[in-house]
């Protein structure tokens, strides 16, 4: 029995008597079970849950498909998720703050519709520019920014421009990371928000800059790159001259944003799997997602694996949500500025 088999134990799921992996290979041989992203075929996530599921069939020898459900920021593909049971088995891969529900709108599911299977990335978040961007020249006005949707303009621009003392606006409706690069370089927007992986690839082929890591040291990537929070960080310097109060308060909410800002790619199923489904499940995942096969198959796509089986990312989602909570109130306030 592998590690993954003692890790559904320490997530309260019930190992059956003699349900080894080879028994999970039986149960789950010529099964068919479903890849579900909230993405359009070809972009980042696509490639993420392609390697995923072809991991996954390698490991568990279940038949594999991949189904992009696009349309409502992800919502369209999150339910498709929610109805999946052990007849229609359905992994997703989506954002934390899809499953979380992080304003709390009542017509919207929460994470308690999920079970959480696993992370595939955390990567850190990137302020990108055109190359002839400086801040100097932006002073005296409000930055114009693309936004994927009110909350992640709330986060990463509202509560981070805050931090900053710098006004931002956002554009929000770009389908695409693409689409932002683009209306950056035609100079329509100042401005973009995209993860580390995403960033190094952009200022390699286009005229544009990394302006600000959301991060709380150097990256090695953009050395030269100002970052958030941290010993030496924009916040630090900003603070110099306040009280010491202040000043610990506005750096803990930095090293906090921080947190929250790193896009985080879980892996889910439905609640309405049943127990003895779900362990074959967790024991497939986990393997799969620690598998050298992905590793490599990510680095390939250039992309980030930064792996955590199912209690890790549980724990990593609860505390996301209390820190959601914790800012619950700033986080409202820049919400209401978004929508005006």
């Amino acid at each position: 029995m592998k590690l993954a088999a003692f890790i559904l134990l320490l997530c309260g799921i019930p190992l059956a008597f003699g349900q080894s992996d080879t028994a999970c290979t039986t149960a789950f041989a010529d099964k068919q079970v479903r890849f579900v992203v909230g993405a359009s075929p070809g972009g980042g996530w696509d490639r993420s849950i392609r390697a995923l599921a072809a991991q996954f069939e390698q490991e568990s020898q279940a038949r594999t498909y991949v189904l992009n459900i696009t349309g409502g920021n992800g919502y369209l593909a999150a339910k498709a998720v929610i109805d999946g049971t052990d007849d229609q088995l359905t992994i997703g891969l989506m954002s934390r703050e899809l499953a979380m529900n992080p304003m709390g709108t009542e017509e919207l599911f929460s994470l308690d519709a999920f079970h959480v299977l696993g992370v595939l990335t955390i990567d850190r978040e990137v302020w990108i520019a055109h190359e002839d961007f400086q801040w100097d020249e932006h002073q005296d006005r409000s930055l114009v920014a693309f936004s994927v949707d009110a909350y992640d303009s709330a986060l990463r621009f509202g509560l981070v421009g805050q931090l900053l003392e710098q006004s931002v606006s956002t554009v929000l409706g770009f389908r695409s990371n693409s689409e932002a690069i683009s209306a950056l370089l035609r100079g329509e927007i100042d401005i973009s928000s995209t993860s580390m992986a995403s960033a190094v690839r952009a200022t390699a082929g286009n005229p544009i800059q990394p302006l600000l890591v959301l991060g709380s040291e150097p990256a090695a990537e953009f050395p030269d790159t100002p970052y958030l929070a941290g010993s030496g960080g924009l916040v630090e310097q900003l603070t110099s001259g306040s009280d010491t109060t202040t000043r610990q308060r506005r750096m803990q909410m930095a090293s906090d944003i921080i947190q929250l800002t790193q896009p985080l790619r879980a892996v889910y199923a439905s609640r309405q799997v049943s127990n003895e489904t779900l362990t074959c499940l967790q024991a497939h995942i986990d393997n799969t997602l620690f598998s050298p096969e992905l590793s490599e198959a990510m680095a390939r796509n250039r992309q980030v694996l930064t792996p955590l089986d199912a209690e890790a990312a549980s724990a990593r989602l609860l505390a996301d949500q209390a820190l959601i909570e914790k800012y619950r109130a700033e986080l409202t306030t820049a919400l209401e500025a978004v929508s005006q």
